[in-house]
C-alpha cells in the first residue's frame, strides 16, 4: 500500500483544513478587491507566520486551494499570490499552472495577467459586466506590480 503523498508539513490536520479554509478567504477577499497579496503576508494570515514566505508547505498549501479552485470555477485563484520584489508569482506558479493544472503558457508575464484578470472577473460580485471598461484602470494601482498609472490597463501596468 502506497503512502499518502500529501504532507501537512507538521500542522495538524485541523490546523492544516484552518489554514486552506483561511487562505482560501484572504484570496476570496483579494479576488473581490482586485488586488493582490504577497506570499509574506498569505504565510502570515493563512499560516500564523509558522512558515516563511518561501517554505514548502505554503506552496502545498497554495496548490490545495489552487487545485480545487480550478476543478470548481476553472480559474488559478493563487495567480493574486505574488513576490513582493517583482510583483508576480515565483517559477513555482508557472511550474504547477503548467505540470498540474495543464496551461499552457508560453509567455509567462502574459498567462498570469490573463489568469489576475479571470480571477478577478470570477469574483467580481454579481457577474454584472456593467463598468466594465472601467475595472482594469482601477486595478491598475492595486497589483503589486503595478505602477502608480490611474487610467493604464492591467497589462500595460506591470513592467518588469
Amino acid at each position: 500500500m502506497r503512502q499518502r503523498q500529501r504532507s501537512t508539513w507538521g500542522f495538524s490536520e485541523q490546523e492544516w483544513a484552518d489554514a486552506r479554509d483561511s487562505l482560501s478567504l484572504l484570496l476570496a477577499d483579494a479576488a473581490a478587491q482586485r488586488s493582490t497579496v504577497t506570499y509574506g503576508e498569505v504565510a502570515k494570515r493563512a499560516l500564523g507566520g509558522r512558515v516563511s514566505a518561501r517554505s514548502s508547505a505554503l506552496m502545498d498549501l497554495l496548490g490545495e486551494v489552487d487545485s480545487r479552485e480550478d476543478a470548481e470555477r476553472g480559474i488559478m485563484i493563487a495567480s493574486l499570490v505574488v513576490r513582493a520584489d517583482t510583483g508576480m508569482p515565483g517559477e513555482g506558479y508557472f511550474h504547477f499552472a503548467a505540470e498540474e493544472l495543464g496551461r499552457p503558457i508560453s509567455d509567462p508575464r502574459a498567462f498570469w495577467l490573463t489568469e489576475v484578470e479571470r480571477v478577478w472577473e470570477a469574483y467580481s460580485g454579481d457577474g454584472d459586466s456593467e463598468g466594465a471598461d472601467e475595472a482594469p484602470a482601477q486595478a491598475a494601482t492595486k497589483p503589486q506590480a503595478a505602477v502608480e498609472t490611474p487610467g493604464a490597463s492591467a497589462s500595460a501596468a506591470v513592467r518588469r
